[in-house]
């Protein structure tokens, strides 16, 4: 009989031990997410709303030589910004989940700025042989900008969605 009643006492602070647990992990949780949410709220919503991207392969130079065009269309660019854009790769631990990322990010960057963007694209060209050798990737166009005379002091970095590695 002791037994018995022993057991239930057990699972209570048993299941007691383990809601703390998820109490903490909670509580980090609302503390990561009123961080992002402050840092949004500091960003300019006027510099830039999406990017898009595409990617096309330059054999111009020979089919020995290819070369790997990425194109970011900018929606919502404001005439009066400045720009800066990027490529980030990232290798994927299972090739057929995209959302597999390792962590290790390559970084390809424009050479200069996007000012007063005509047609909101950008291009950044980068060599075949720069990018991995196996198509177990991912990548994603990422823009940063700013505004002349904006109250905002981050400015904007907008990111287009991850898209599967080129093959070529």
């Amino acid at each position: 009989m002791k037994k018995l009643l022993l057991l239930p006492v057990l699972v209570f602070f048993a299941a007691c031990s383990t809601d703390d647990n998820n109490l903490n992990l909670t509580q980090e949780n609302e503390l990561t997410n009123a961080q992002y949410r402050a840092a949004v709220a500091e960003t300019d919503p006027s510099c830039l709303t999406s990017v898009s991207a595409s990617v096309s392969i330059d054999v111009s130079r020979g089919i020995d030589h290819p070369y790997a065009v990425f194109t970011g269309n900018m929606v919502g660019a404001s005439s009066k910004g400045t720009y800066r854009a990027r490529v980030e790769v990232e290798m994927l631990s299972d090739c057929e989940d995209i959302t597999s990322g390792n962590g290790q990010v390559t970084i390809f960057a424009m050479s200069g700025t996007v000012q007063n963007p005509l047609f909101g694209t950008a291009n950044i060209t980068v060599a075949g042989n720069l990018l991995p050798a196996n198509p177990c990737y991912r990548w994603r166009f990422v823009v940063d900008g700013s505004i002349a005379g904006s109250k905002s002091k981050n400015g904007c970095s907008v990111a287009s969605p991850w898209y599967d590695a080129p093959l070529f």
